[in-house]
């Protein structure tokens, strides 16, 4: 399982689409690129050794484009928590409400094929019931996009501030779970792959929750004041195997650095 880091990119994909993978692929193509460039700028000797990093190097860049046109199983994790990503209230309940006691939510995200497999669980850790969980989605996400493992469609829509969602920063356009428990878990499938997006959840008698970047957009990294979302108008999270490809460059870099130190 690989952890989470990142909203328009989990700690981890603002994909808005397909599309977004590539520009997300396309900037670790750059940086390898860069490092090609400053091999062959400082290395004056130990050529066969050159070449051969820099063709391993080539490779690695082609491979993401491969995994673009192969459907790949990829899982992704990750985790908030009161003082970590989640904002909110007491509601009546003062010192025994969910801010005050901690209120803790995390994200099991599998790429499948045709889409992902979605997996919310939110604790409050005994300090009540969770009433609802509205979690945000694309404007452009319809009913067809979102599917709970019982077989029920979602239908995505505005909630507002009010009616029912006392507190809440702002709207959102998201799918709404309208049960809850101490803890819950909600799973469904999406054809949205994950970025970083808002979420809201409410009690009602010990307090509401939502994620301390409610409302905004991330402009670079640290990515917790959100959470794992489907394709909302977030940041991109980054997809484990081309995290693993950066660092097996590096690897190599690093090879062939210990190699120059020593001859």
């Amino acid at each position: 399982m690989v952890q989470f880091p990142c909203r328009n990119t989990l700690q981890t994909i603002n994909h808005q689409s397909t599309y977004r993978n590539v520009f997300n692929n396309f900037g670790i193509f750059q940086a390898l690129h860069a490092l090609c460039i400053i091999l062959i700028t400082y290395n004056k000797e130990g050529i066969a050794m050159k070449k051969m990093i820099l063709q391993t190097l080539f490779l690695l860049m082609l491979v993401p484009s491969l995994v673009l046109a192969v459907p790949i199983t990829a899982d992704f994790t990750g985790s908030r928590s009161v003082d970590f990503g989640i904002s909110g209230t007491d509601g009546g309940k003062g010192s025994e409400g969910w801010v005050s006691k901690g209120f803790n939510l995390s994200w099991e995200i599998s790429q499948v094929s045709g889409g992902y497999n979605y997996s919310y669980t939110l604790d409050p850790l005994g300090c009540g019931d969770v009433s609802h969980f509205i979690l945000e989605v694309s404007p452009a996400a319809t009913v067809n996009d979102f599917t709970l493992s019982t077989g029920a469609h979602i239908t995505p829509q505005t909630w507002l501030s009010k009616n029912g969602n006392p507190n809440m920063p702002s709207s959102i356009y998201g799918i709404k779970f309208d049960f809850g428990g101490d803890p819950v878990t909600y799973t469904f499938f999406s054809t949205k792959a994950p970025v970083w997006g808002d979420f809201y959840s409410k009690d009602g008698e010990f307090g509401e929750v939502w994620n301390t970047g409610f409302g905004s957009d991330p402009t670079g990294a640290p990515f917790t004041n959100w959470i794992a979302t489907p394709d909302t108008n977030g940041q991109p999270v980054p997809e484990p195997g081309t995290l693993v490809l950066l660092g097996a460059g590096l690897l190599a870099l690093a090879a062939y650095g210990r190699k120059r130190i020593s001859s």
